[in-house]
């Protein structure tokens, strides 16, 4: 039932049989209106006279709805033909005519049930819309040094040939390009060892920056603590810190896959490649463009960070390549990081008032 633009409403008409039901049992229909815990509280307490008339209970969820959504501005309603109408907004939402059903069932929701359910309500419209999430997230300008970039040469990858069991040469990239893998092909890592060039262009790109930009470069295994990588599975780790300090070091470890995470800044990783399962289909060619595009995206101003982030206190990165070849984001849970490392983060980006800068 969307309006005449066809975005979804905030309020729905249809409530006014429960607001005449509640003015004669003698509630105060505006209080209702302004309160989740009042209007679900005068459900509970008058289920046998909503119950007993249809028209009454679907005015009662259309009432509740209304009130839900007066909680954020981005909540909206959605009715499907024929389906239980919903309220909600970002991850989560409500389906006020099973709801309003379950409040009227006799013993269907005791103390703790409405206890659970005015916590979840709650945590909900605490929560920021995505309009809000979204402008408070960083938004990186990378400067335009086409020129500087142009000096690098990324090493000449090997074009070998790999074979399946059966002897046939296996199109790495282009396996599932009619159709969906087959469900044994996620458990499965036929031949890693193509990725095995990614670690000559992680040297490439450590020598590029080393002549290029105003930093410094120190190899140490230590320096692959704080990535998710299997420490049994490092052979290496190579910092590149820049001398200006608002601007993000890097870190390259190298590990036995073969393959290469690289941490940047105060919380970011992303291993190259990101999974290396058949189904996957990853190829080192694509995933050294990934790589580069990362690593310069850094140096250049087109990354951005923040921790914490947002009410659930997630962390949020953004990243953008120097040329407008691509971007990637995202925001969540920081998981389970550890805390020194998020206490270290958050001291880090707060002082940094204007995010990280590009290398000199």
């Amino acid at each position: 039932m969307p309006d005449g633009r066809g975005v979804p409403p905030r309020q729905l008409a249809g409530c006014q049989a429960f607001a005449d039901f509640a003015t004669v049992r003698g509630a105060d229909v505006d209080e209702l209106a302004q309160s989740v815990p009042a209007t679900i509280g005068f459900i509970l307490e008058s289920a046998g006279g909503i119950r007993s008339t249809p028209a009454l209970a679907t005015a009662a969820a259309t009432f509740l709805g209304n009130t839900l959504a007066l909680l954020r501005p981005d909540a909206r309603w959605r009715v499907p033909d024929g389906g239980p109408r919903e309220v909600g907004a970002g991850r989560m939402s409500f389906v006020v005519d099973d709801l309003v059903a379950r409040l009227l069932e006799p013993g269907a929701v005791d103390a703790e049930r409405l206890a659970e359910l005015q916590t979840t309500i709650s945590g909900w419209a605490a929560e920021e819309s995505e309009a809000a999430l979204d402008a408070a997230a960083p938004h990186p300008e990378p400067l335009d040094r086409a020129q500087r970039l142009a000096g690098y040469r990324r090493p000449a990858t090997p074009t070998d040939t790999y074979l399946d069991d059966a002897g046939v040469a296996i199109a790495y990239g282009e396996r599932w390009a009619q159709g969906e893998p087959p469900h044994d092909a996620y458990e499965r890592v036929s031949h890693p060892e193509r990725f095995a060039p990614l670690h000559a262009v992680a040297d490439a790109l450590i020598a590029f920056l080393a002549d290029e930009y105003d930093a410094r470069v120190e190899e140490e295994v230590a320096f692959a603590a704080d990535s998710r990588a299997d420490p049994a599975q490092v052979v290496r780790a190579v910092r590149v810190t820049p001398t200006a300090p608002d601007a993000a070091p890097l870190t390259f470890v190298f590990t036995d896959f073969p393959g290469v995470v690289l941490l940047a800044g105060a919380l970011f990783q992303q291993a190259f490649p990101a999974c290396g399962c058949d189904a996957c289909d990853e190829t080192a060619e694509f995933q050294a463009g990934e790589l580069e595009r990362d690593v310069f995206a850094v140096v250049e101003g087109g990354f951005g960070e923040a921790y914490p982030f947002g009410v659930a206190h997630w962390y949020a990165h953004a990243i953008v390549a120097p040329d407008g070849s691509g971007s990637s984001s995202g925001r969540g849970d920081v998981g389970a990081e550890r805390p020194a490392r998020l206490e270290r983060a958050t001291r880090i980006l707060a002082g940094l008032p204007h995010g990280w800068r590009a290398w000199q």
